[in-house]
């Protein structure tokens, strides 16, 4: 098996940052695209649940308006979404 193929069968671990509450941070083990955006979405989430806001867009720390597409002028966090080694339209 030629190691690239071998490479992406693997599971990619992702360190998650997390700027509230006692944990600082989170791994996951990422195996497709759909689990990456389903732990982003249950951490923006967070604050919600924790009854902080009541819509995650209104919490200032959260990056979802960068994947919503709609950061404020002075948004805290970037995403570099060019840095994420997205399959374009391979299947998950």
């Amino acid at each position: 098996m030629p190691h690239s193929r071998n490479f992406a069968t693997k599971p990619k671990t992702v360190a998650i940052a997390i700027p509230y509450g006692p944990i600082t941070a989170m791994c996951f083990s990422i195996y497709s695209e759909d689990m990456f955006m389903q732990k982003v979405n249950y951490i923006h989430e967070n604050p919600v649940r924790a009854g902080l806001v009541e819509k995650a867009e209104d919490y200032r720390w959260s990056s979802i308006r960068w994947w919503k597409y709609c950061p404020l002028e002075d948004e805290p966090l970037k995403v570099d979404f060019d840095q994420i080694a997205w399959r374009r339209g391979a299947a998950s």
